[in-house]
């Protein structure tokens, strides 16, 4: 029988070692799952004027994220808000500013794209209506009945005496 030498015992040693190690030890790094959210406004909500654009932009891989809009339910076009890209995640936050006094009044689509170094992005949209230019509803003034007046006495209609004869 051959005898195990120290460097042999060693290998031996380490090579059990791995082996009883837990296998979630070697997996892969957990990637989080994408948070690609609009929270605000909601679907279908009406926007006048200067409206923050809320919600979460995190994906595993960030590059950068933007919020973009597009006329319709399903834009042939798209804008970015802004002009720019957003080089920072953000969870729960505002993700952009939107001045919608310079777009014409009608349905549009918001969409929030993250994308990944490689590329890939992930999208969330929301639809709106913009409405800068359509009427405030006025309050109708309810009627007041007017006040009741007091009775006031009614002459009395008996017939006069006759005068008698003299």
């Amino acid at each position: 029988m051959k005898r195990l030498t120290g460097r042999a015992c060693i290998g031996w040693a380490l090579a059990l070692l791995l082996l009883m190690l837990p296998r979630d030890g070697l997996a892969a790094p957990y990637r989080q799952a994408p948070q690609v959210r609009i929270t605000s406004p909601g679907n279908g909500a009406m926007l006048r004027g200067t409206v923050n654009i809320m919600g979460s932009a995190s994906i595993d891989d960030f590059q950068f994220y933007k919020v973009e809009f597009g006329a319709g339910h399903e834009p042939a076009g798209w804008s970015v808000i802004g002009d720019t890209t957003h080089a920072e995640p953000v969870i729960n936050g505002r993700l952009a500013t939107w001045d919608t006094t310079v777009v014409p009044d009608g349905a549009y689509t918001l969409q929030l794209q993250a994308v990944r170094r490689d590329g890939n992005w992930e999208a969330f949209s929301v639809h709106v209506t913009v409405g800068n230019h359509v009427p405030l509803p006025t309050a109708t003034p309810t009627p007041e009945p007017s006040p009741t007046p007091d009775p006031s006495p009614t002459p009395d209609e008996s017939p006069a005496p006759e005068p008698s004869p003299i």
